[in-house]
Parts: C-alpha cells; sequence; structure tokens
C-alpha cells in the first residue's frame, strides 16, 4: 500500500478528497474513511476490486454519476488495476508493518 497505492490516491484524489471539507463526505486519509466511502455509500469492499464503488468510479463503469477524477484526466489503466489488486488482496494497510 505505501509505496504502490498510497502514492496514486494522494496525487491524484487528495485534492478533492483529503481531511478538510472532503467532497462527498469521502475522505482518503484513512483506511477507516476509504472503506466507509461517502455519501454514495461504502468505497472499498475488502477482498472484491470489481465491486468496489472506487474502482467503478476509477473506470467510470456501472456507476452513478461522473467518472472520477472529475474535471482530471484519467488514471491510467495500470494505476486502477494497482488500486483494484490491493483490494483484492484484502485493502491492508503496511504502513506499520
Amino acid at each position: 500500500f505505501s509505496t504502490d497505492v498510497s502514492p496514486i490516491l494522494i496525487d491524484r484524489c487528495g485534492i478533492c478528497h483529503g481531511d478538510r471539507d472532503p467532497e462527498n463526505n469521502f475522505a482518503i486519509t484513512t483506511l477507516t474513511s476509504l472503506v466507509k466511502g461517502g455519501r454514495s455509500g461504502p468505497a472499498i469492499v475488502p477482498g472484491k476490486g470489481e465491486d468496489s464503488l472506487l474502482v467503478k468510479k476509477l473506470r467510470g463503469a456501472g456507476i452513478e454519476g461522473q467518472r472520477m477524477p472529475l474535471n482530471a484526466p484519467p488514471l491510467a489503466d495500470a494505476d486502477i488495476a494497482t488500486i483494484a489488486t490491493w483490494i483484492n488482496q484484502g485493502a491492508r494497510i503496511d504502513l506499520l508493518t
């Protein structure tokens, strides 16, 4: 997470989904807030990357609303795959291990 997933989320999502007044009440700053999601419901289903709203929003498929990041170029397919793989592997944080 710390070397592969976190940099993508911080760089591409942190502007709108940081700690201060996150868009749609969805903050990416903690694992709890990532899983909890925002107004649209849970963002991550650990073990199920393709079913997770975060991945669906990044791909722009099977969602209500718009593809993320809003008003910015889409993430590279490889970056979305990295996030989906992390979720498939249980969406664990490795910062302290």
